[in-house]
């Protein structure tokens, strides 16, 4: 899909993060017009931006593959799908573009409703409930701010709420003020925002100290500024803190759940009520925080806002007759805009698709409800996405939801199937009830009896491996099978891209973390690069969440510390170097798109897993494989569903690893690789690079029979569809 985003040089919360959104999502496919050079230079949202408020490496770079030539020639030959517009470069009054009959989607980020003259396009709003007919476009929260925000998690709690913002009128400073009276301990602020007369109000924090002062708060506080949805407002979801919001009257998709995810009040004295009862309870505290960061993950990442924008847009093109090379007859906005809107959103405000044609999940039944979480460049995220679609071809299905109202429907009338969250096997959806209920599961630590007692709940427990079936069957969880993971075949397939000649390309990719086994990858490589100077390693190990990262400190194998404040590129070349790799001879990627990494993949000779366990199959190995790769792999856990004599040079001398919590407790059984098999293994590739290509094409004809097709229609076998 081609997008053309027509953008003003003015930066704008809204619009940004869509096109940040878009162009993660959709990458050099979508074309800002003019070039927003300030996006580039790490600047985020405020229109006079001092340096210490720049967000470096906030926006992806660009590489040279933006095409921003002859966008006039492109738009009046039909070049583009879909073009977006900022409001403030008024677009309606560009007669090429009107004349095009390319669908026109028009982005209102103002703090208030901007005025739109009538007309053919779609109108996207950031302060609205909707009752316009518009499409409710909130802001959204970058991967990297959040990234940024989660490094300074570790902060010692010094304050109990927290507030440092700007003042737009005295009503929020005079909440503050009462609020600094009730909690002396608190960290309340306000300054002014910068501007031409004042560009680096007194008192404004820099973003770094902003976020490390946040992070010293066991809550912090959202308030409304010049508009209701504030980028403040995402910011916090963020942080390591339980979140106050004032109510606003403003739509937000899939919005955050009061009580569950945050806390909302109407008054002072209703928030008073609500901190007093979590201030004390640090349990309750991070339990609300944990959700509420989930959700922000699953739901509110600019990626996420990005998606849905499609969504929405294309449903919206789908109802009317609004197609590319044909223009609808005269229509005014208002009558337009609410086709639109009834298709989306619907007239009672709840999400619906347009019908298709499928077939039944079973006869006389009414479909299949699916409680999975959509994502990217995450296993679940990506498990989610692809089974949605795959199912979806193949059967009647219902993505379960907050915003319809399934999410917290006890009594759905068909079969429910949906992802367990961690090895106590809690449900994603706890709200939903089908009428048989299937849950999938991935794990790597020891069940518990919670798990034993959860796992009643479902008819049938999927494992995303046979060694998580396992075990589940170790603990009398007998009501369970397998259902394995797929690939993309259409994203995951050999090419004729080749590594370069002069070089031996190693890649190592998953999580940065002690069970992925990343200490093992720099030990061993470390030993080849001594040896042989054309030796290259390419990693993928981007990490978003820096509680499974610091595990790698115990490690008997590489030092690391984990420092907060550090961007992830450097925190990985310190660890590279402080372990004695050659940073000219090491590639940290940061955050890979998915439909990117096929093209990182061709250009390396094999790929080094030697993970410690894997509940599941491991996606960046199959997918690695798909494309005609080999691989050396520990066969051990998830891995021995995929890893065979014939298709991977597999390692076999495996320790016991045992992992226990600071009372001895054992909470994880692995199973550690031999770092001298691993060595050998590095070696015999690097030495018999012939060898490598029969290896790679086995690989990739034995992932073609694991694709998400066909795990979508084991899954229906296996609950008898």
């Amino acid at each position: 899909m081609r997008i053309l985003f027509l953008i003003h040089k003015y930066p704008n919360y809204v619009p940004d993060i869509l096109l940040h959104g878009l162009r993660k999502t959709l990458g050099p496919e979508v074309v800002e017009y003019p070039r927003k050079d300030c996006l580039y230079e790490g600047v985020l949202g405020l229109g006079v931006c001092p340096e210490n408020q720049l967000c470096p490496g906030w926006f992806p770079e660009e590489d040279g593959s933006i095409d921003r030539d002859d966008i006039g020639i492109k738009i009046q030959k039909g070049y583009f799908n879909l073009i977006v517009a900022d409001q403030r470069i008024i677009p309606w009054q560009n007669e090429i573009l009107l004349k095009s009959g390319l669908p026109l989607v028009i982005i209102d980020g103002e703090d208030q409703p901007a005025r739109i003259p009538a007309g053919k396009w779609i109108v996207c709003r950031r302060e609205t409930d909707g009752s316009d007919f518009s499409i409710p476009l909130p802001m959204a929260l970058p991967e990297e701010v959040f990234n940024l925000i989660t490094t300074f998690d570790s902060e010692p709690k010094r304050y109990s709420i927290g507030f440092l913002g700007s003042t737009h009128d005295g009503a929020r400073r005079d909440l503050v003020e009462s609020l600094s009276r009730w909690y002396p301990d608190s960290l309340f602020a306000t300054t002014e925002v910068p501007d031409d007369e004042k560009p680096d109000p007194g008192g404004r924090l820099g973003r770094i100290d902003y976020y490390r002062s946040l992070q010293q708060c066991r809550m912090v506080l959202s308030l409304p500024g010049a508009g209701y949805d504030t980028f403040r407002f995402w910011e916090n979801s963020a942080c390591n803190a339980v979140h106050l919001a004032q109510q606003m009257p403003v739509f937000i998709p899939d919005d955050f759940a009061a009580g569950q995810h945050l806390l909302r009040f109407d008054n002072p004295d209703e928030l008073r009520i609500q901190a007093d009862l979590l201030l004390d309870r640090e349990d309750r505290r991070r339990k609300m925080i944990r959700e509420q960061r989930y959700h922000l993950y699953r739901h509110h990442f600019s990626t996420c806002r990005a998606t849905y924008f499609l969504d929405r847009v294309n449903q919206a093109l789908g109802k009317t007759t609004y197609r590319p090379g044909s223009i609808p007859g005269p229509v005014s906005a208002s009558v337009f805009q609410k086709e639109v809107f009834e298709n989306i959103v619907g007239m009672d405000g709840n999400s619906h698709k347009p019908e298709r044609d499928q077939n039944d999940y079973q006869k006389d039944s009414p479909g299949l409800y699916l409680g999975l979480v959509r994502g990217e460049n995450y296993g679940w995220g990506v498990c989610s996405e692809k089974l949605i679609a795959e199912l979806s071809r193949l059967a009647k299905v219902h993505v379960v939801s907050e915003q319809d109202g399934s999410a917290f429907n006890r009594q759905l009338p068909g079969d429910f199937f949906q992802a367990l969250t961690n090895v106590d096997l809690y449900p994603i959806f706890p709200g939903a009830k089908g009428r048989r209920n299937f849950g999938y599961t991935f794990f790597e630590n020891e069940l518990t009896a919670q798990s034993m007692k959860n796992a009643r709940d479902y008819d049938l427990v999927l494992a995303g491996s046979t060694w998580c079936r396992d075990r589940l069957l170790e603990k009398g969880i007998n009501n369970c099978d397998v259902l394995l993971q797929g690939i993309d075949p259409e994203i995951f397939r050999p090419g004729d891209l080749e590594p370069p000649e002069d070089r031996f390309v190693i890649f190592s990719g998953g999580k940065f973390e002690l069970r992925k086994g990343q200490d093992l990858v720099i030990k061993a490589v470390k030993v080849l690069m001594d040896k042989y100077p054309d030796v290259f390693l390419v990693t993928c190990w981007y990490n978003l969440w820096p509680e499974s990262m610091r595990l790698m400190q115990y490690s008997n194998h590489i030092r690391f510390e984990y420092r907060p404040g550090r961007s992830w590129v450097e925190l990985m070349e310190e660890t590279c170097q402080n372990n004695g790799l050659d940073p000219e001879r090491v590639v940290i990627n940061g955050l890979v798109p998915h439909h990117r990494q096929r093209q990182l993949y061709l250009q390396t000779h094999l790929g080094l897993f030697p993970n410690r366990c894997e509940g599941g199959t491991n996606l960046v190995l199959m997918e690695y494989m798909a494309c005609g790769r080999p691989v050396i792999g520990s066969f051990t856990s998830g891995h021995k569903d995929v890893l065979t004599r014939d298709n991977a040079l597999l390692l076999t001398e495996l320790q016991d690893y045992m992992v226990r919590d600071s009372d001895g407790r054992l909470i994880a059984r692995w199973k550690e690789a031999s770092l001298d098999e691993i060595v050998a293994c590095l070696e015999q590739s690097y030495h018999h690079r012939e060898d490598l290509a029969a290896l790679g094409k086995r690989a990739a004809r034995d992932m073609a029979g694991m694709t998400w097709k066909e795990s979508a229609r084991q899954l229906l076998d296996l609950l008898g569809g």
